[in-house]
């Protein structure tokens, strides 16, 4: 579908947009007179600043400008954005995930059509095959995108089911297995099964399977899927809190679309992923606090606050992906801490058990262009989880402030001496409501180089 904007000749009836470096002139600030047409010629001229300045974060907000307009059809010549740090392929590959921000699949219900913004085209020599990965990347990105913002009443864990039913079924390469709640109760998942306690719909967990090497080496992503979370009986302060819960499952949307897009770039890599998917409500049924459960793992747990369930789901899923999976590597994600917010704003926090593996990260993360910062994993932030409880330990702490931190080395401790990293969305999945697929971009450049 973008190919056709992507081309190598003059369109008809677009302006030409053409960017010029000029020290004293930086128009692209003024949101609203950006852009200097010339009717006559047919060519628009962008002022850019200062040819040093000129970075991948200035590229990108003026081509999300750019693209959304409604005023004007533009052609934009990918050469005249060239400098030290900006090549054609960085204005190609930005170009083509902000199209797909703007036309591509979106959740939207509205019945009063918004007005189209015109077509946007883009003049480069010659298409690469390589820009395919990015027009699936940024395709598989919507797909994230529209799950994340879909309104809970809409999207729930059975309607999730069968979402990752007929993904599987499209891709040859992925091999699913759905567990129930008969089928967990058999595992000993119980830290899964308490928090659906209270729920309409049956707890379910999805696992999908890719092997693309020889190699016994696993990768195995972990992703909260949380479809709405109303804290249970710590309910959450009506109001404000309680507003996008549905974003507590994009931990899961992305598991799960990172090994289908894995699988379909044939990466040389064993992937999978387990995704456990439930929402956390109040009825009669509902898990109390200071209810004891017992892991699969085979440790105790005191639930010591009903809205702290992430982690619960997420340490029978990470001990079900070393046991069963026997995953060499595991990595969760999930929009887990309010702390993190508080800590990193924007920013996904990342704690990792090797040293390597953040290096590897940080730096797939620098050519994604997406903010991550390395935080403390230390068993001193377990000091006071195993003590003043009836279990091997409380679920989390009510004292101290470092909920994060605590959060990332309880979670360890199930990974059974597996290589861990734990992601921390809770800040960089959705902005201003709206879904953003964190991390995605990453993840796939870091398995690429693992």
């Amino acid at each position: 579908m973008i190919h056709k904007f992507i081309v190598n000749s003059k369109i008809n009836k677009a302006f030409l947009l053409k960017a010029q470096f000029k020290e004293d002139k930086q128009v692209f600030l003024k949101k609203e007179n950006y852009i200097l047409d010339n009717p006559e010629k047919e060519i628009s001229t962008i002022y850019l600043g200062s040819k040093a300045n000129f970075d991948l974060n200035k590229l990108i907000s003026i081509l999300r400008l750019i693209v959304n307009n409604n005023e004007r059809i533009y052609q934009i010549d990918a050469s005249t954005f060239k400098n030290k740090k900006i090549t054609i392929d960085d204005v190609t590959k930005n170009f083509i995930y902000i199209w797909y921000e703007v036309y591509g699949k979106q959740f939207n219900l509205k019945t009063k059509k918004i007005k189209d913004n015109l077509p946007t085209y883009l003049l480069i020599n010659k298409f690469d095959a390589k820009f395919n990965e990015d027009i699936l990347i940024a395709s598989q990105m919507c797909e994230i995108k529209t799950l994340q913002d879909s309104a809970p009443n809409i999207l729930t864990v059975n309607k999730f089911i069968k979402y990752i039913q007929n993904l599987c079924k499209k891709n040859n390469f992925l091999k699913l297995t759905i567990l129930d709640k008969k089928e967990l109760q058999k595992l000993n998942m119980n830290l899964i099964i308490g928090v659906n306690q209270g729920s309409e719909e049956d707890v379910k967990v999805a696992i999908i399977e890719y092997k693309g090497s020889i190699s016994k080496e696993k990768t195995t992503f972990v992703g909260k899927g949380i479809m709405f979370d109303s804290g249970g009986y710590n309910l959450k302060t009506p109001g404000k809190y309680m507003l996008d819960m549905k974003y507590d499952m994009s931990g899961a949307a992305i598991s799960i679309l990172l090994v289908d897009t894995i699988a379909k770039l044939k990466i040389k890599k064993n992937v999978s992923c387990i995704v456990p998917l439930t929402d956390n409500m109040i009825d009669s049924l509902a898990q109390l606090p200071e209810s004891i459960l017992t892991s699969m793992s085979g440790k105790s747990v005191e639930v010591a606050n009903t809205d702290a369930e992430g982690r619960l789901i997420l340490a029978d899923a990470i001990t079900y992906a070393a046991k069963k999976l026997d995953s060499s590597l595991i990595i969760d994600l999930s929009t887990l801490t309010g702390t993190i917010i508080y800590a990193l704003g924007k920013y996904t926090g990342a704690w990792t058990t090797k040293d390597n593996h953040w290096n590897l990260l940080e730096k797939a993360a620098k050519k994604e262009n997406e903010l991550i910062w390395r935080m403390p994993i230390n068993d001193i932030y377990l000091e006071t989880l195993n003590k003043n409880t009836f279990a091997d330990t409380l679920s989390c702490s009510n004292i101290d402030k470092p909920d994060s931190n605590i959060a990332a080395t309880w979670l360890k401790q199930f990974a059974i001496n597996r290589d861990y990293i734990h992601l921390d969305i809770a800040g960089s999945a959705d902005i201003n409501s709206k879904g953003q697929a964190p991390m995605f971009r990453t993840l796939i450049e870091f398995i690429k180089n693992l």
